[in-house]
């Protein structure tokens, strides 16, 4: 959801593949661990085959292909929980915690769909398993694995980590008239 220009060491990549900069691993690692989440993604959706290219659950835009196999998932895990409850034991939810100042946000790293799930049936809250045991923090961007190896630079991994605390999702889903 962010509208910022991607640091030039990524600026090629496809939408898929791109990573913040608190992500341990060399670029090939990660993109290799990206293409083969999503890829088992696809095969649970019941699609074999489908390439990345037709787009993925994290942004858009997407084939019409990819687009009826997401909401086909989202339909049937709602209608799941809402018949039988939410059960851990299917996967949990994992997020990654942010720390700027006395401020804290998770992001969530698995189970969005689920997350959605819950939300429209009315959960405030959902447990979240944690992706990583430390916290993310801005004071120490200057450490991350990719800003320290220069894939990003410090101001657009800062740029991109305030992003996340600043942006107001529903008044930008509201411009863009989604909601």
């Amino acid at each position: 959801m962010s509208d910022q220009t991607p640091p030039d060491t990524l600026r090629e990549l496809p939408a898929w593949a791109a990573y913040p900069p608190w992500v341990r691993g060399s670029q090939r690692s990660i993109i290799a661990m990206k293409r083969r989440a999503l890829e088992r993604e696809n095969r649970i959706g019941g699609v074999h085959g489908l390439p990345l290219e037709v787009g993925f659950a994290g942004c858009g835009p997407v084939a019409d292909e990819k687009g009826q196999l997401e909401y086909r998932r989202l339909v049937d895990l709602y209608r799941s929980i809402d018949e039988v409850g939410y059960e851990r034991g299917q996967g949990d939810i994992t997020g990654v915690v942010l720390r700027r100042g006395p401020d804290y946000r998770v992001v969530v790293k698995g189970g969005n769909h689920r997350l959605a799930a819950l939300s429209m049936l009315g959960w405030r809250t959902a447990p979240i398993r944690l992706a990583q045991l430390e916290v993310v923090d801005a004071d120490h961007v200057d450490a991350w694995p990719q800003v320290r190896d220069g894939i990003w630079d410090r101001e657009s991994a800062l740029r991109y980590f305030n992003r996340l605390f600043d942006l107001d999702s529903r008044s930008w889903a509201v411009e863009r008239r989604l909601l």
